[in-house]
């Protein structure tokens, strides 16, 4: 593997960029604007700050944008990441959407987590997402034919105290097309 050594000027010049980039933020629910510089393999640098909505779940994350602007340019490589924040007494870390949006690109991306002063600490997205999701747990010689699984119901229902019926019921769908949980 090679060596992805980066300079103090990199980080602090993308530390610097993740706090400007928190004046283009659109946070008028939250008031808590934040912003991200993320470095390329070939030394690129994206920017991103969070995009809220009034429907919240469908808000754009700092990192997730500056993400998405390089993926959409033809990037797929990252060395690191910065982020910036108005806390002023702790060092903005990634939210857990973030962590797993990241590690899709790598667990080994440094991840620079700054507060308004400019000082900041490192860790990598391994580190902040042990144990993560990983593209290639979707490879098919990693799963298991579902066919294959032979499930003994008589001692599930013993192990659970369930009827027998209804776990069938769950399996199958039970009558007039609903399962067990009444969904279609």
């Amino acid at each position: 593997m090679e060596e992805k050594k980066i300079s103090e000027k990199t980080v602090r010049l993308l530390v610097a960029l993740s706090s400007k980039m928190k004046d283009n933020a659109h946070c008028p629910y939250s008031m808590f604007p934040v912003g991200a510089a993320l470095l390329c393999e070939d030394g690129t640098i994206f920017t991103g700050c969070n995009v809220e909505n009034s429907a919240y779940p469908v808000g754009v994350c700092a990192e997730k944008t500056a993400i998405s602007k390089a993926v959409s340019e033809g990037y797929r490589k990252f060395k690191a990441i910065a982020i910036s924040s108005n806390l002023k007494d702790r060092f903005i870390v990634p939210c857990g959407n973030c962590r797993q949006f990241m590690a899709e690109f790598g667990f080994d991306i440094d991840v620079y987590m700054s507060k308004p002063d400019l000082t900041y600490t490192q860790s990598t997205v391994g580190e902040l997402l042990p144990m993560g999701f990983e593209p290639t747990q979707l490879l098919d010689e990693d799963r298991i034919d579902d066919k294959s699984i032979e499930i003994d119901l008589d001692s599930v229902a013993k192990q659970t105290g369930i009827r027998k019926t209804s776990i069938t019921n769950g399996l199958n769908g039970s009558q007039n097309g609903q399962h067990a949980n009444g969904c279609v």
